[in-house]
């Protein structure tokens, strides 16, 4: 079999708090907007685009659909995979705008339910930000069997118990520079009647109108998105207490109106499509041989892949960050919770990982009935996939490394090693953040898996010169990409290396700074090497 050796490099599209690919910035787009009557009268203006599952954007206090999701670009990247239906709250944008206080509070959502009835839509998606963030809880509490899932922007579901809010880490202070900006033209924007507003926020609520519900009784997959600077324990401390299925999100140095951009985007729309009806993950767990239950995400349907995540994150890596959701389509995918990490459980005894965090993909593919699986690691991952080829190959169909490799160990080949590219990606510094905020982090499971005490031959000692199978490492530019792969170049047989230019450890995988290429290169790996 002859050496493939090759170098990838694409430019990467950076993502920022500007608008998502393909935006046309709502204006000169064609936008044609439709328009329906509500029960009292009011007639509600709405946007509707795309083929698919529905999504429901709702957009905050003083905005309008048109600005929110197509300005961005939100919407215009939704659409390719879904019917998205962008309304105009009552009081805003297009939509009629009352001066009756009367007119507004429980109806705005009740406006949604109405829209969903008007265009025949049985279940949706529905998407809120800020303000609209309010009407999805209204939504959950009243309507939940109408909602495929529900997901917030710039809000929350905040706690409500004294010794709860007492409990709150303290959030962050600051504002992005473009926060002012961004207040501006809400304020110069066309259609804000001053009178409506002021009306919304002078509706009488009376005692139960307000969303009051219990959190622990949702089963509705539930995502929230809000920037660093935008309150966010505030707003989530409560929603990671007592939600069953729920994610998280925190994009730094972003305020509340600059917290729309790409990341948000793609964060969305991965959330959306994982839990599209019928492709959706199931969770579930298995007991592994010394007693440690491992969860697992299983999806899709075809040949099967192992993702395993890095250090200090979980299987919610892949479902986040488009891996899985583009491999599912053509094969079953496995994301794997590490011990120690995500859903699994999490020992403080180091003698519990080491080699057993190896033997566990092991026990879990025994466990789901899988002779052979694509295996794909990344950082720690890696390091784990270095172990299943030294001690189970024939357990393999290919190999991958993300932010990996297996590195020179001869002392004249590390002298000789040629000089990686050096420098320093922003984004690696917010992809961190991210990182380190994740709900389900336990620093002394992390310590502990860092304490493991290996013994003389546990590490895997491989000779790449042995290794048949196909193997692929991605790794950033930035991140030790020579290092990283060299000694891979020289050895293996078949062997794919692909780079990411300018990405660094991080930006290269967590879910909004990925580049498309680290997806792309993993799908036609895997589709290439397919059995048959």
């Amino acid at each position: 079999m002859s050496r493939k050796g090759l170098l990838l490099s694409a430019s990467l599209f950076l993502f920022s708090c500007s608008p998502a690919p393909d935006s046309d910035g709502g204006k000169d787009g064609g936008l044609v907007p439709q328009s329906m009557v509500a029960s009292d009268g009011v007639e509600l203006s709405y946007f509707d685009v795309g083929e698919g599952s529905p999504v429901v954007l709702i957009h905050g206090y003083t905005a309008n659909a048109e600005d929110k999701w197509f300005g961005t670009g939100v919407a215009q990247y939704l659409a390719k995979r879904h019917r998205v239906i962008a309304i105009d709250c009552r009081g805003h944008g297009r939509s009629d705008k009352p001066h009756d206080p009367k007119m507004y509070g429980p109806q705005m959502a009740e406006d949604i339910i109405e829209l969903l009835d008007h265009l025949e839509i049985d279940k949706a998606h529905v998407h809120g930000f800020s303000m609209g963030g309010g009407l999805v809880s209204q939504l959950l509490d009243r309507h939940p069997d109408r909602l495929l899932t529900a997901s917030y922007g710039g809000s929350g579901v905040r706690e409500v118990d004294p010794e709860w809010i007492a409990r709150v880490p303290e959030d962050v202070e600051g504002e992005n520079d473009a926060e002012q900006t961004g207040r501006q033209a809400l304020r110069d924007s066309p259609f804000r009647d001053q009178e409506a507003l002021d009306a919304i926020r002078a509706y009488p609520w009376q005692e139960g109108e307000r969303a009051s519900f219990d959190l622990t009784t949702v089963t509705v997959p539930v995502l929230s998105i809000n920037g660093g600077f935008d309150r966010p324990n505030e707003r989530t401390h409560r929603m990671k207490r007592e939600l069953s299925n729920y994610q998280s999100w925190v994009l730094p140095g972003r305020g509340h109106l600059t917290t729309v951009g790409g990341e948000y985007t793609l964060l969305l729309s991965a959330f959306v499509d994982q839990w599209d009806p019928g492709t959706e993950p199931k969770g579930s767990t298995m007991v592994a041989s010394d007693g440690v239950e491992i969860h697992y995400w299983d999806m899709g349907q075809g040949t099967p892949v192992v993702l395993i995540h890095g250090f200090s994150g979980s299987s919610q890596l892949w479902l986040s960050n488009g891996v899985a959701n583009a491999l599912k389509s053509d094969h079953r995918v496995i994301a794997i919770d590490c011990r120690g990490h995500g859903l699994s459980a999490k020992p403080h005894d180091p003698e519990s990982y080491g080699p057993q965090m190896a033997e566990d993909v092991i026990e879990l593919m025994d466990h789901l009935g899988i002779d052979k699986a694509h295996v794909h690691g990344y950082s720690m991952g890696g390091g784990i996939v270095t172990q299943l080829l030294d001690r189970h190959p024939e357990r393999l169909l290919t190999a991958a490394y993300g932010g990996s490799g297996v590195r020179e160990v001869d002392e004249e080949r590390l002298e000789t090693l040629p000089a990686d590219v050096e420098g320093h990606d922003p984004l690696d510094d917010e992809a961190r953040e991210m990182l380190q905020a994740s709900p389900t982090r336990d620093e002394e499971a992390l310590a502990a898996i860092r304490a493991y005490p290996w013994a003389e031959g546990e590490r895997a000692a491989i000779d790449l010169q042995n290794v048949t199978l196909p193997v692929l490492a991605i790794n950033g530019e930035l991140d030790g990409f020579v290092a990283k792969t060299h000694r891979m170049q020289r050895e293996l047989v078949d062997f794919t290396n692909v780079m990411l230019p300018g990405k660094a450890h991080l930006s290269a995988i967590e879910p909004g700074y990925i580049p498309d290429l680290y997806v792309e290169a993993t799908v036609d790996f895997i589709s290439a090497h397919d059995p048959g």
